[in-house]
């Protein structure tokens, strides 16, 4: 069996929307938010980029990942946004073609937020501000 991790174009991540959607939405549940309206159109005009790990064997999409360039006060930033998916340990080391494709693009960093379990998954990533919530 083999993964690999490709960067879908914006018509190959609209026709496999269906496949897609349901992991991108597991990132959103995690934080309890609500995948935003206009997520196809950020898609479309290439805004977002959405990364999948596929099972080559079976064509199944494994995960789901989406990035966006932004700019900051440092410099263009690569934000990996929301990411669903299983079998981690067979696709996380993509990670390192979401850097490429950052430095590529000029960015001068990657910024993630997501569960503290991602520190010990991704190497090279610190912790450098936290969210706090307290139910009401």
């Amino acid at each position: 069996m083999t993964v690999i991790c490709i960067a879908l174009s914006p018509k190959d991540a609209l026709a496999q929307w269906s496949a897609i959607e349901p992991l991108l939405d597991m990132g959103y549940a995690v934080g309890g938010e609500i995948m935003p309206d206009d997520m196809l159109e950020r898609i479309g005009d290439v805004r977002m980029v959405i990364w999948v790990a596929l099972d080559t064997e079976t064509a199944a999409v494994l995960t789901a990942v989406t990035t966006e360039l932004y700019p900051m006060r440092d410099g263009l930033v690569c934000w990996i946004g929301q990411c669903g998916g299983t079998r981690l340990w067979e696709w996380v080391h993509f990670i390192d073609k979401i850097e490429e494709y950052a430095r590529a693009e000029g960015c001068v960093k990657t910024i993630l937020k997501g569960r503290p379990g991602w520190k010990r998954a991704l190497q090279g990533y610190d912790i450098r501000t936290v969210t706090l919530e307290k139910a009401l």
